[in-house]
């Protein structure tokens, strides 16, 4: 009987010690935003306090938008609560995403081999493309980082989107024209060979982060989308201040060269 008991007390101890930690936002103060592993804090005193033992790239950030409040709760609302998202909807929210469309046609090389380094990027928000591919073997990788960087220029000269507000939606390489040669065997025969060129097609999409973090499926994949909401947010307000500040600085520019040709 007592190794009996001492079994059961074991194995409920190992459960409890498998019970993973609820991450959570807690709304102190009205505007206070923290993520936590282990316990939801109510005031911004016990956040305080407990500022030493939490790491978070995140803390005491403010939180005066009413989206970023409304993503706030959706991160902290059960992964699965909304169930899976009809592809109606999926489809009518990414339609009104503005998308960039960037290529490079007749690339010497195989389409088959691109399009393993095209595999590498799609589907990732910019940033981390241009990573991975920075780190690739490949010999197209540098190819295919200076298409995605210059497709994301293009998307900040037009319409002022940062990388980080972007994701490869589609990356795929197509066949182009192929130059026929002749191949000379031994014995003298001949045969056919084939020079063949490839066109690489990027599309970079604006990221819907609401319906990033509604489809994710667990509180880490949330708490990583509400994370790069907040730092995309944060380069666009800066990136919106350095145009209107260039743009100030032009306009006085104007003036005092007007000013001085009427002088002169």
């Amino acid at each position: 009987m007592q190794s009996l008991a001492i079994c059961s007390l074991t194995r409920q101890l190992g459960q409890l010690s498998l019970q993973k930690p609820r991450l959570s936002i807690a709304l102190a103060s009205s505007n206070v935003c923290r993520f936590d592993g282990q316990r939801q804090f109510s005031t911004e005193a016990e956040l305080k306090d407990q500022h030493d033992d939490i790491d978070t790239n995140l803390a005491f950030t403010e939180l005066d938008d009413p989206v970023d409040l409304r993503l706030a709760e959706l991160v902290d609302a059960p992964p699965r609560k909304f169930g899976k998202i009809p592809p109606r909807i999926k489809n009518a929210r990414l339609s009104k995403m503005k998308v960039y469309e960037g290529k490079e046609k007749n690339i010497r090389g195989s389409p088959w081999k691109l399009n393993l380094v095209c595999q590498l990027a799609a589907g990732l928000p910019v940033n981390d493309a241009l990573k991975q591919l920075t780190f690739c073997d490949k010999g197209k990788a540098p190819l295919a980082f200076n298409v995605i960087k210059r497709t994301a220029n293009l998307a900040d000269i037009r319409d002022g989107i940062q990388p980080s507000q972007l994701e490869v939606a589609e990356c795929f390489a197509t066949v182009s024209t192929m130059l026929k040669r002749v191949q000379f065997m031994g014995r003298g025969r001949i045969g056919k060979k084939y020079h063949r060129h490839a066109n690489f097609n990027v599309k970079l999409r604006e990221i819907d982060f609401e319906l990033k973090i509604a489809q994710a499926q667990s509180r880490n994949q949330k708490r990583k989308w509400f994370e790069r909401y907040l730092i995309a947010k944060h380069e666009a307000k800066q990136a919106r201040e350095e145009f209107e500040e260039m743009a100030a600085l032009e306009k006085a520019a104007a003036e005092v060269e007007q000013n001085r040709t009427k002088k002169m």
